[in-house]
């Protein structure tokens, strides 16, 4: 009556009719569902690949000294990249790892740091672009669990804001039925155009800066990473860890990114500070 929440009050009202007339339904109807339909990491069990998982093993046996729970953090990330994009990212990624695994071996109070990078570097790495999204909507660790989540017979609806309409001024999504998977299934197909002069989404602002990431974080890493001592460890932690900052998507994202650009410049200059004063790192 109040117009506040109706879809949840019918609901609920419902709820409880259906707890008198058919408990066993209400309780099949309310098990609790996926944290997430899209599941990369399960997808990648649930469909194997001999030249991925080959690729995977040579990359991990490039960075020494992992312990186990570390290797098997670093496997699913590598594994995903090559997955994401293609064998020469997950190598760029690993590149990077390798030399954050060095540096911290080589350096007492400085655990953690190697897990940092490899978390920090996967995110930016991985974006969420419109190849990405395609990719996740077609998987079928997606498909099963969405479809076990209701009953069956339901209708599937993407709620999805193309960039083609966007640029048209709709700033809302809208809802598109399953005659759109092979449109999703071919653009994801062509996820090797991400990046390169021929990409569509490429020249939207956010994708722009999203690429821009990557090569900054990794610009970061071989600038502090040869400094790494015990004394600077907590600094450079900060700077490894700045990627926990950029959250959002779109406008948020771009806000977010900007803040942590210049929180790096602050964390920078604290550092050259304490390399020109290493009393000041006691």
């Amino acid at each position: 009556m109040n117009k506040v929440a109706v879809e949840a009050n019918v609901q609920a009202f419902q709820a409880g009719r259906l707890s008198v007339h058919d408990p066993a339904r209400l309780r099949a109807a309310t098990v609790a569902s996926y944290g997430t339909f899209a599941d990369r990491s399960r997808e990648l069990l649930r469909r194997p690949n001999a030249a991925r998982c080959a690729a995977t093993e040579r990359l991990l046996a490039s960075i020494p000294e992992l312990d186990t729970p570390t290797r098997e953090f670093l496997s699913k990330r590598i594994e995903d990249i090559i997955e994401y994009q293609n064998l020469a990212y997950g190598e760029r990624y690993a590149d990077k790892v390798r030399i954050a695994a060095n540096a911290e071996h080589a350096v007492a109070d400085s655990a953690g740091i190697a897990r940092d990078v490899m978390r920090n570097l996967h995110k930016l790495m991985t974006y969420k672009d419109e190849y990405e999204v395609a990719r996740l909507l077609v998987q079928g660790t997606f498909t099963a669990r969405v479809r076990a989540a209701f009953d069956p017979g339901s209708k599937l609806y993407y709620n999805l804001q193309p960039p083609l309409l966007r640029w048209f001024g709709l700033n809302g999504k809208v809802a598109l039925g399953t005659w759109i998977t092979p449109a999703l299934r071919a653009l994801s197909a062509v996820r090797f155009l991400r990046g390169t002069a021929l990409d569509p989404f490429g020249y939207a602002p956010v994708r722009r800066v999203e690429r821009e990431l990557v090569g900054w974080y990794e610009g970061l890493l071989d600038r502090v990473l040869p400094m790494l001592t015990s004394k600077n460890a907590s600094i450079i932690r900060e700077i490894v860890n700045l990627p926990d900052d950029i959250r959002g998507y779109e406008d948020l994202k771009l806000h977010s990114a900007a803040k942590a650009r210049e929180r790096a410049l602050s964390l920078l200059e604290r550092l050259a500070a304490s390399s020109a004063n290493p009393e000041s790192q006691i």
